[in-house]
């Protein structure tokens, strides 16, 4: 009877055993990321641009940059970018005579294009380089390009590292651009500007 109930014993406590051995499992947490570009160009000055030609050393020499011929401008985006300018004709026209408008050619006007964001301008490639001037065509022409080699190794930034400027000049002939105004006729002559922001391909 005693080695009966010690046999017993033995069986339920080797049972209490595998019941208490540990035991493992796992759980799946998801995950997702969504990550949404951010892409905007704000012009911040110099959003219209008028000249008004009344003198003979203006029709003779042009008008150089100023800041009231100065288009500035800033960009948000969370890639790298590109901004090109194009018009929207291929030359600039009067609107005085609607019957039969003048025209006046786009490369009269030529401009330069200056960094002045709080990152680093090697951070982009302009064309044309900074401080120098190119007549305007109507494009589109890629005026500044995010760069990977650049200081920070990227473009992509917000407002107080991307600020950029368009210098306009008119009649200077500076590399390839008109001059002088003499013998163009009296007029009102426009054409639209455009700048594009587009991601980095």
């Amino acid at each position: 009877m005693k080695k009966l109930t010690i046999a017993l014993l033995a069986i339920i406590f080797s049972a209490g055993a595998a019941f208490s051995q540990p035991v493992s499992d796992n759980g799946i947490i998801p995950i997702g990321i969504t990550l949404n570009s951010i892409m905007r160009l704000n012009i911040t000055n110099g959003g219209n641009i008028e000249y008004v030609i009344n003198t003979m050393d203006q029709y003779t020499n042009g008008i150089p940059n100023s800041p009231r011929y100065t288009t500035s401008f800033t960009v948000a985006s969370s890639v790298e970018f590109e901004i090109y300018l194009s018009t929207d004709a291929n030359q600039f026209t009067g609107v005085d005579n609607e019957a039969t408008p003048l025209t006046m050619d786009l490369d009269y006007m030529e401009y330069t294009l200056r960094y002045d964001g709080g990152g680093a301008a090697d951070d982009y490639s302009f064309t044309p380089a900074v401080g120098t001037y190119t007549p305007l065509v109507q494009g589109p022409s890629r005026i500044i390009e995010g760069l990977t080699t650049g200081t920070n190794g990227t473009s992509a930034g917000d407002i107080t590292k991307n600020i950029f400027s368009v210098l306009w000049s008119l009649g200077e002939g500076n590399n390839g651009g008109q001059t002088p105004l003499l013998g163009i006729p009296s007029d009102r002559y426009v054409v639209n500007v455009f700048l594009e922001l587009q991601a980095h391909p």
